[in-house]
């Protein structure tokens, strides 16, 4: 079974608004079962991932270059088979040491104040985390290619990820895949 490690780059007010649409499920998500959107948790920030993002920004008195990625998009999760065949207790343990761990390793890698919404999806088949990280590095500048530019630094980020989440018996993927995430439009 797998750890999943994706991300997004958030140029836009607009990536941002239809991402926290999607969030907050003001939008129809084909997906997503009406009937267990209760069990969705909102772990960090609000819900307005604009106001979010942009207090972080503010904080730091930066002003964003018109090309600058003002967030980045984790999407958090694990091969499917992780959650099921479970009972509701056990599904509810695994659920909260995978929510505990990403959460760890979201602010030891970012710096916590750079973690501005993290938000638990129980509503779709698997369980999954989207975390939004503002990529204000140690200068005090927005700079997504110091956390995330060149190949490397992707490689080490998800070896990072994996470790942390190999005590839940969770591996990382398979280095060099070609396999790539299919969009649910797509699907």
């Amino acid at each position: 079974m797998y750890a999943i490690l994706r991300t997004e780059k958030l140029k836009t007010a607009g990536n941002l608004g239809g991402l926290n649409n999607h969030l907050t499920r003001s939008i129809d998500v084909p997906n997503a079962d009406p009937k267990l959107t209760h069990l969705n948790e909102l772990i960090v920030g609000t819900k307005d991932l604009t106001a979010d993002v942009m207090n972080r920004i503010n904080q730091e008195g930066i002003t964003p270059r018109k090309n600058a990625v003002l967030a980045v998009e984790h999407l958090i999760t694990t091969s499917p088979e992780y959650f099921d065949g479970k009972t509701p207790n056990e599904k509810y343990t695994r659920v909260k040491e995978f929510k505990e761990r990403a959460v760890d390793w979201l602010n030891c890698r970012y710096q916590t104040a750079n973690v501005v919404n993290v938000t638990l999806h129980m509503d779709e088949k698997t369980p999954h985390i989207h975390a939004v990280i503002v990529p204000i590095d140690d200068h005090g500048k927005l700079n997504a290619r110091g956390y995330f530019g060149g190949r490397e630094k992707m490689k080490a980020m998800q070896d990072s990820f994996a470790k942390e989440m190999e005590p839940l018996g969770l591996e990382r993927g398979i280095k060099g895949s070609k396999v790539r995430h299919m969009p649910v439009k797509t699907y």
